[in-house]
C-alpha cells in the first residue's frame, strides 16, 4: 500500500545522498525539499499504521467477539506493533521538521529501528503465545 511513497523518497535521497551517482526518476533539485518529503512520508505512514493500531483497540475492547487468551495477546501485538510503527513515522517527520536541513535530509533513518524493533517484538509476543498454548494444554490434561 505505501512502496511506491517508500520507493520516491528513499530513491530521491539516494540520488541526493550520492550527488546523483544512484539514478532516481524522482529527482530533488534542493536539499532543502529532502526533509519535507521526509515530513509528509512520515505523516502518512503513522496515519495508516496509527489507523490500524486504533482497529486492534477496538477489536481488544469489543466484548461481542468474546476473544480467548491468545486471541486477546494477538490483538495487544497489534496494537504495539502498528504503535511503534506509528510512532517511528511521527519521529522521523518531527525529527526533519524541527532540525535543520543538514541534519533533517538523514530522517529517514529513524526506519531503521524497525528492522530491530519489529523481530524483537515479534520474538516477545511469539514466546508469551506458546507459553499461554502451554498453559492450555496442560489445562486439559
Amino acid at each position: 500500500i505505501y512502496i511506491y511513497p517508500l520507493k520516491m523518497v528513499f530513491s530521491a535521497f539516494a540520488f541526493w545522498a550520492s550527488g546523483g551517482f544512484f539514478p532516481s526518476e524522482f529527482v530533488v533539485e534542493r536539499a532543502g525539499d529532502l526533509p519535507m518529503l521526509f515530513v509528509v512520508y512520515g505523516l502518512g505512514v503513522a496515519a495508516q499504521t496509527g489507523m490500524l493500531m486504533l482497529l486492534y483497540l477496538r477489536a481488544a475492547k469489543a466484548a461481542s467477539l468474546r476473544l480467548d487468551a491468545l486471541e486477546r495477546l494477538r490483538t495487544r501485538q497489534g496494537i504495539v506493533t502498528h504503535g511503534v510503527m506509528a510512532a517511528t513515522g511521527l519521529a522521523s517527520a518531527t525529527f526533519a521538521l524541527l532540525t535543520p536541513v543538514e541534519v533533517g535530509v538523514w530522517a529517514g533513518f529513524f526506519y531503521m529501528t524497525l528492522p530491530i524493533t519489529m523481530p524483537l517484538l515479534a520474538i516477545g509476543y511469539s514466546r508469551r503465545a506458546d507459553r499461554l498454548e502451554a498453559e492450555a494444554t496442560a489445562l486439559r490434561e
